[in-house]
C-alpha cells in the first residue's frame, strides 16, 4: 500500500532465489537472471511499546547481467480488507485517489497510476536493489481495526507491463515469478495492544 523510501542497511543472509526470465534480455543478448532475497521484518518490542505495528518488507534483488536492471521492474499485487470496528471498509490510495480496501480479487498496488513500484539501489549491497514497503501501519489509537492483506511481489520484464493503470485493471502481465508472497494480518484489540489474525 503507502510506501516509504529510506536509507537501510540489511544483511543479506538470506536463502537466495535464483530465476531466469527468457522475455527480457541484456543490451549483448544474454539472457537476463536474477537473485531475490525478500525479507519481512516484524515489529520490535519498541515499535510495539509505542504503539505501532511496524511490519516493513524488503524485496531485494540483484540482476545479471547488471544493465537487466533497465530490463526489470517491480509489480505488487494486494488483496484483502481493512475495516474499523464497526464494520465499515477504511480507505488507502491507489491509482492516485481514495479506494475503499475491500479486495476480493488481485490487484496491482500503487499509490498512483504507474504499475512499476520505485525501487532503490542498495547503497551496502553493490549491484543490489530493494522495493521496500511499511502498509498502514496500525496504530493503538485504530482500536477495533483489523487488517487483513496478502500481498504478492514479482519481478517483470519492463516490457510486459502497461505505463498505466486504474481500478479493476486487470493488466496481462505475462509470466511473472511470484517470488515473494507476504500478509499483514492484525487486530488492534481495544486496550490499544496488537493480535495476528488469520
Amino acid at each position: 500500500m503507502k510506501t516509504i523510501t529510506h536509507s537501510v542497511i540489511i544483511t543479506l543472509a538470506l536463502v537466495l532465489q535464483t530465476f531466469s526470465y527468457a522475455a527480457c534480455n541484456s543490451s549483448n543478448g544474454t539472457k537476463c537472471t536474477a537473485k531475490t532475497a525478500p525479507k519481512v521484518k516484524e515489529p520490535t518490542a519498541t515499535d510495539l511499546s509505542s504503539g505501532t505495528y511496524n511490519q516493513k518488507t524488503y524485496y531485494y534483488y540483484k540482476p545479471t547481467p547488471s544493465d537487466c536492471h533497465e530490463k526489470l521492474c517491480v509489480v505488487q499485487h494486494v488483496k484483502g480488507f481493512i475495516k474499523n470496528k464497526d464494520g465499515i471498509f477504511m480507505t488507502a490510495t491507489l491509482y492516485g485517489r481514495a479506494v475503499e480496501v475491500n479486495f476480493d480479487n488481485w490487484l496491482v498496488d500503487s499509490a498512483d497510476t504507474d504499475p512499476k513500484a520505485a525501487v532503490t539501489a542498495s547503497t551496502s549491497h553493490e549491484g543490489w536493489y530493494y522495493y521496500y514497503d511499511r502498509p498502514g501501519p496500525p496504530t493503538k489509537d485504530k482500536k477495533g481495526h483489523a487488517y487483513s492483506l496478502n500481498f504478492h511481489t514479482d519481478l517483470f520484464c519492463k516490457s510486459a507491463v502497461p505505463d498505466k493503470v486504474s481500478l479493476g485493471d486487470k493488466p496481462n502481465l505475462g509470466t511473472g515469478m511470484k517470488t515473494f508472497n507476504w500478509a499483514l494480518k492484525v487486530k488492534v484489540k481495544d486496550d490499544g495492544t496488537f493480535e495476528k489474525i488469520q
